[in-house]
């Protein structure tokens, strides 16, 4: 029977993951700070409550062996540091990266290939992802261990705790105004959560190489406005869209996000090539993977629409032109 670690494991990917899991012979076990954020999590599962940067308590870790490791809130080399001292070298780590770690590019796709480094967007997110990735490798290459990194965009998902999802469709329903920024015109791309998951069962069954890093991302690529009226479509309601001139109001279009939207006018385009062709992992298509997220979305929305601070002022604004 495989013994299974999760760093991280109750919040968004983690239940998802764990039920995929659940469905072959292995034993789980996942490592947190004890948040459960209401998930209900099979009577199977093993908890041990730690902080992965406190040493003492990741120490607990030292008494198993583990087949496999997944890693799903590593966000910096000492996250990194403070688990590979104190696990056995025993388990093949999969690792939630994230495309943000691709240096900005003029050329796209991303591929798995493309150069690491800064991409000012994200600020140190992406580089702090990539000071990780290499205390993966070098701990991989060090113990002759099996190593997958996933690199994936935007996720979309049931259960989102990202406002992503839930940003627009309760904008709409509400007729709340939208703001997007400038035209709206980079083209974005997501991976839903159960392809995602999906990704993380099957390529460590079939990794034959010591390390593989992956791209994830969907077949499709839509604007920011576009994906706005899609959503739309969907719900079937007109949204009420304003397209902001962000520089007249301080705002840098590929810095948008950080103060109140979900996604920065910026194009982030990776190739699936690999995962898809090697790994045989299958990516639905947006409209029908929003439409069944819309769904479930709709049977335990609140009917409220979460405000940010800087959206009422800029809107307070736009009002007095």
């Amino acid at each position: 029977m495989k013994k299974i670690l999760i760093i991280g494991g109750t919040r968004f990917l983690g239940p998802a993951l764990i039920k995929e899991l659940d469905a072959i012979n292995c034993e789980i076990t996942i490592f947190n700070r004890g948040y459960n954020y209401n998930t209900v999590l099979s009577k199977k599962v093993k908890r041990i409550k730690g902080d992965r940067r406190d040493t003492k308590t990741m120490g607990v870790l030292l008494r198993d062996k583990y087949n496999l490791i997944y890693d799903l809130c590593c966000f910096n080399k000492t996250d990194a540091v403070n688990l590979l001292t104190n696990i056995q070298p025993s388990a093949h780590i999969i690792f939630l990266s994230t495309a943000a770690v691709y240096k900005k590019p003029k050329i796209y796709p991303l591929r798995e290939t493309s150069e690491l480094g800064e991409w000012d967007s994200f600020g140190d997110y992406g580089t702090k992802k990539v000071d990780a990735e290499k205390q993966f490798i070098s701990y991989s290459k060090k113990h002759g261990l099996k190593l997958t990194i996933f690199r994936p965009v935007y996720l979309l998902g049931k259960n989102n705790y990202f406002d992503r999802e839930n940003y627009y469709f309760s904008r709409i329903i509400n007729r709340d105004p939208i703001i997007i920024p400038g035209k709206g015109n980079a083209l974005m791309q997501f991976a839903f959560l159960e392809e995602t998951v999906k990704a993380f069962k099957v390529v460590p069954e079939k990794q034959e190489q010591q390390i593989e890093i992956l791209n994830v991302g969907g077949n499709e690529f839509i604007s920011i406005k576009n994906f706005v009226l899609m959503c739309s479509e969907i719900v079937k309601k007109e949204p009420t869209l304003i397209e902001l001139d962000s520089k007249r109001y301080g705002f840098e279009e590929e810095h948008f996000y950080d103060d109140f939207y979900p996604f920065p006018n910026l194009t982030f385009i990776v190739s699936n090539q690999m995962i898809s062709e090697k790994y045989g992992i299958q990516f639905k298509s947006l409209q029908d993977g929003m439409h069944n997220i819309y769904l479930h979305w709709k049977k335990h929305w609140d009917g409220k629409t979460k405000k940010y601070s800087m959206e009422m002022e800029t809107l307070k604004k736009l009002q007095t032109i």
